[in-house]
């Protein structure tokens, strides 16, 4: 079997938790490959020599960094190739990865990672950027809301899982807009509106105005996070990864009002409009299409609108509200 081949195979068929080498390898160029016990995040990687140096860089839902696994009962420096959804980017991660394992390639990957990863940004034309602090807020502010209603959220959307925040009971997806009166997202994917999991999904929506005064920023509305609860280390990992560390001067420099006073939540249900493998023939997306992108009206009449209560109600097992 060629490595193209058991790649592709590996990554269909491999199961949550487990670990495997890859066969198709000669001796001296061993990887392996893995997929998480939660089924989402997807690696492969191979060792390095100890003086390799550190590396981090990310391209569309892949990671490629330098890390510590554990072969035959010792500790080595590898190179990973980390792929955040699973579900939804799998052809592109095994695509990736076969270019990765290459055994020609693992010298250039040793000495200048970054020239591979540059290249590959080019290819699949989305190069990571900073998001926007009224990105990172309205997701803070979404997870404020649902900690405060007792779901116990986790932020997922730093780390490119498949949608920004789950809840044991269904998962969020969240949007924002500067522009006053309009309700217009952009769907960035085939996958956004589509389910990761078996839980229900919900797409929330914050509008807001830049204001010096404003209420919200990163800092303040880390500080209402923490008070409620939510672990402080989880939200600045995630700020870490979002381009926001501590220090950032963006943090507290950045202002916005709220233009509703509450989150609006859409049932991504029957009557949401979106475009997914299931919208073409034989329930699959044509062949050469790697991604979709489209926008959505959030003010059409047919859409399931919730409010924080109403959620509450559609998932109560389990929820307990705080004051």
């Amino acid at each position: 079997m060629s490595l193209s081949d058991e790649i592709k195979n590996r990554v269909a068929y491999i199961r949550p938790g487990k670990r495997v080498q890859l066969k198709s390898l000669p001796p001296g160029k061993e990887a392996w490959l893995e997929l998480d016990t939660t089924g989402r995040k997807i690696a492969a990687w191979f060792e390095v020599p100890a003086s390799a140096k550190i590396f981090r860089d990310d391209f569309s839902s892949i990671h490629l960094r330098m890390d510590k696994d554990l072969v035959n009962g010792f500790t080595v420096k590898t190179m990973r190739l980390e792929g955040w959804d699973y579900e939804g980017g799998k052809h592109v991660f095994a695509s990736v990865c076969e270019n990765f394992l290459l055994p020609e390639n693992r010298e250039v990957l040793r000495l200048d990672p970054a020239a591979w990863s540059e290249e590959w940004k080019k290819q699949l034309g989305n190069a990571v950027k900073r998001r926007s602090p009224s990105d990172v807020i309205a997701e803070m502010l979404v997870i404020l809301e649902l900690q405060k209603l007792g779901f116990n959220p986790e932020w997922a959307g730093p780390r490119k899982g498949s949608h920004d925040i789950i809840c044991r009971k269904f998962e969020v997806e969240v949007k924002s807009s500067m522009v006053r009166g309009a309700k217009m997202i952009r769907i960035s994917s085939q996958y956004q509106a589509q389910r990761g999991s078996c839980l229900p999904l919900y797409i929330a929506f914050i509008g807001f105005e830049k204001s010096p005064n404003g209420r919200h920023s990163i800092n303040a509305v880390l500080k209402d996070l923490v008070a409620s609860g939510f672990p402080a280390t989880a939200i600045e990992d995630g700020l870490d990864l979002c381009g926001y560390a501590v220090g950032k001067p963006e943090r507290s420099r950045e202002k916005y009002n709220r233009l509703e006073p509450h989150t609006q939540f859409y049932a991504v249900d029957k009557s949401f409009p979106k475009i997914t493998p299931e919208s073409f023939k034989q329930n699959s997306i044509p062949l050469g299409i790697t991604k979709i992108e489209y926008t959505v009206d959030l003010a059409a009449n047919v859409l399931t609108r919730l409010d924080g209560d109403k959620l509450l109600k559609a998932h109560p097992r389990g929820s307990k509200k705080t004051r």
